[in-house]
C-alpha cells in the first residue's frame, strides 16, 4: 500500500520536473532568439523586428512541438504580451525593455533603494 502511494507521487513529481525543464530549455530559447535578433539589430533597434522575433518562435514551436500554453506563460513571465506587441509594431528593443523589467511598476531605483534599505537593516542586527 504505501510502495503504491510512493510509485504515484514518484510518478506525479517526475512529471512536474519534466515538465518544468521543458518550460525552462523553452524559455532559454526564447532570450537567445530575443538577443540574437538585438544583436543584428544594434543598439538604435527602432524596426519592427518583433514581428520577426514573434515569426521565429512561431516556426520553432512548431518544429519543437511546443504547445501554445507553454509558450504564453513563459513569455507571461518575462513580461511580454505577444498579442499588444505585435497589434503595436514593437521594435526588438521594446521587447528587451519588457523583458528587463523597465516598463514594470517598480523601477530599477525603487529596487536598489530598497535593497538598499534591507542591507543596511541587515547590518545593524
Amino acid at each position: 500500500m504505501i510502495a503504491k502511494q510512493v510509485a504515484r507521487k514518484l510518478t506525479t513529481t517526475t512529471s512536474t520536473l519534466s515538465a518544468s525543464q521543458h518550460e525552462s530549455q523553452y524559455c532559454i530559447a526564447v532570450l537567445q532568439q530575443l538577443l540574437r535578433l538585438r544583436h543584428e539589430s544594434g543598439p538604435s533597434a527602432a524596426d519592427r523586428g518583433g514581428e520577426r522575433f514573434f515569426k521565429e518562435l512561431h516556426e520553432r514551436r512548431k518544429r519543437e512541438s511546443i504547445d501554445e500554453q507553454t509558450h504564453t506563460r513563459v513569455l507571461r513571465r518575462m513580461g511580454i504580451d505577444e498579442r499588444a506587441c505585435a497589434a503595436r509594431g514593437a521594435s526588438v528593443e521594446e521587447l528587451c525593455q519588457l523583458v528587463c523589467g523597465v516598463d514594470r511598476d517598480v523601477s530599477l531605483g525603487a529596487r536598489r533603494r530598497t535593497l538598499q534599505l534591507s542591507l543596511s537593516d541587515q547590518a545593524k542586527q
